[in-house]
């Protein structure tokens, strides 16, 4: 996914509200760490490990959201599924020598601590945006300079986003 499809998507979810944006950060990291063919089978099970890291912050975060809807619940647990067939995968990896458990348990801290920078980055941004407006900043620079913001955080979130493919 390149930059500017991703500065699109992060956009889209100021302007669409948390609810709707959780949903499209839903997809793109399930569709992002749907499992792939890679010849290399060790780089699978630590793309597997970095993705678990991912999984378990983004399901951690979406469930302190208030979703009265109840929209949220099939996303988590699709996100929580997706989860499950990657740990199997690194059980499966270590168990064949193919990976060790500290190089998986590292790749599921750094999974895990891209995902946190991601959706400080993020919020931040949004935080910034709401303080310019309450201090009546004009809309055009006040969404400006959220666009730079956004633009800022997006390869870190790049990274997050592109992990698992």
């Amino acid at each position: 996914m390149n930059d500017a499809v991703m500065l699109i998507k992060i956009t889209h979810w100021w302007q669409f509200g948390t609810l709707v944006s959780v949903i499209v950060c839903v997809w793109v990291v399930v569709a992002s760490c749907a499992s792939s063919v890679h010849a290399d089978e060790d780089k699978a099970a630590t793309d597997a490990a970095y993705c678990v890291g991912i999984l378990k912050k983004s399901v951690e975060h979406w469930k302190k959201i208030n979703d009265p809807s109840g929209q949220l619940v099939s996303a988590i647990d699709e996100a929580v599924q997706k989860q499950s067939q990657k740990r199997a995968l690194i059980e499966s990896a270590i168990k064949q020598r193919k990976i060790d458990l500290v190089t998986a348990t590292e790749m599921i801290s750094a999974g895990f601590s891209d995902a946190k920078l991601c959706d400080e980055k993020i919020i931040k941004c949004r935080e910034g945006y709401g303080e310019r407006s309450e201090r009546n900043v004009v809309d055009i620079s006040n969404k400006a300079e959220f666009a730079n913001c956004i633009k800022n955080a997006a390869p870190i979130c790049a990274k997050q986003f592109n992990a698992c493919q």
